[in-house]
């Protein structure tokens, strides 16, 4: 027994030796943090973590091979875990690549078969996930286009799809917010138009586009039913007041407010900052009501980040840090509370909070 514990102890002190960052502070939530720390280094490895609000590592796995975002999962039959092996990309876009589950003793038991982005991904029980997919399109001109696909899966069968094709169908215009061609599976696609953000709202999903606004669908009809931004935006927002770059980006039906990080004012020169922006909206008559600055202090996170609201208090992640001084903040109250400084060649797509953890 002796033997054992003293196993144990030199197990966690030899896990919190090498850990590769700094802490500064501690969370005033009760949930712990995970993330994948990733290499700058595109073949370079990556180390999956889970951080308690004590700064203690709870749980570190090196894999030899690259990674990205590092997430829990709580379902109906308990808590899982995932992360994403990227593949093929798209300079300047986000990797496609597998989403790995691991069960809640971090053992790997599915490794799905379906290429995603790397953007954002919700697991819904052991065989039910929505994801990000692609295929390739062509509008009426010939010009091949990347068709990026909300797809909803469950137990081997597609339940939902929403696409860019979608977008040009419902809207009416195949006119879309910095559209370039890129090369892509050996051919040179328009990279059209990016989904960055994901969230279910009963029978709604909440889909962030990046360049071109924020999307409400319906999940049962999959009709867009609003707007917010972009150039098809339908609130009448102002010019500064619409992003170019949004991710992380969530919805309070209740409140009718919309947060997410704004990495550029749309098409304004000289305006790459990474905000927190929360808009109060008036969804029946179609208004902005106000916008909130929550946090402006010239950062830029490469239009990466991530974005928890817990409560009053916010969990930011800075993405690719390339004006930033910190990898992960949270703030309490506007006041920065706990900091986590990464080493200097590595850095986190996202930063998650345990869902399992009662905090309010």
């Amino acid at each position: 027994m002796i033997a054992f514990l003293f196993f144990v102890l030199l197990s966690s002190a030899q896990l919190n030796a090498v850990t590769p960052f700094t802490s500064h502070g501690h969370s005033e939530l009760k949930s712990d943090l995970f993330f994948a720390m990733t290499s700058i280094d595109p073949h370079g490895p990556c180390s999956l973590f889970r951080v308690s609000p004590e700064n203690r590592v709870l749980f570190q796995r090196k894999l030899d091979l690259p990674c990205l975002d590092f997430r829990p999962h709580l379902v109906p039959e308990g808590v899982f875990y995932s992360y994403f092996e990227p593949n093929e990309g798209i300079p300047g876009s986000a990797p496609f690549g597998k989403r790995v589950i691991l069960d809640s003793g971090y053992k790997i038991v599915k490794r799905i078969p379906e290429e995603f982005s790397a953007l954002d991904f919700i697991l819904l029980g052991p065989d039910h996930w929505m994801g990000i997919e692609y295929d390739l399109r062509k509008f009426p001109s010939g010009k091949t286009y990347l068709n990026r696909i909300v797809r909803e899966r469950r137990d081997g069968r597609i339940v939902f799809e929403w696409g860019a094709h979608d977008f040009i169908h419902q809207s009416g215009s195949d006119t879309a917010a910095w559209a370039t061609l890129k090369p892509f599976a050996g051919n040179v696609v328009i990279d059209y138009m990016v989904f960055n953000s994901l969230q279910i709202l009963k029978d709604e999903i909440l889909l962030g586009t990046g360049t071109n606004g924020v999307l409400l669908l319906d999940r049962k009809t999959a009709k867009i039913k609003w707007i917010f931004g972009g150039l098809s935006d339908q609130f009448s927002i102002d010019h500064r007041q619409n992003n170019l770059f949004t991710s992380s980006v969530r919805f309070d039906s209740e409140k009718s407010e919309l947060l997410l990080l704004s990495h550029q004012s749309f098409d304004i020169i000289g305006t790459e900052n990474t905000k927190i922006r929360k808009y109060h909206i008036d969804i029946p008559g179609r208004r902005l009501l106000k916008v909130e600055e929550l946090r402006d202090r010239k950062e830029y996170f490469g239009h990466l980040g991530s974005l928890i609201s817990t409560g009053n208090i916010l969990s930011l992640g800075a993405g690719r840090k390339n004006r930033a001084s910190y990898d992960f903040l949270e703030l309490s109250a506007g006041k920065e509370s706990w900091k986590i400084i990464l080493e200097e060649k590595f850095f986190a797509s996202g930063f998650y909070r345990s869902p399992e953890s009662g905090d309010p």
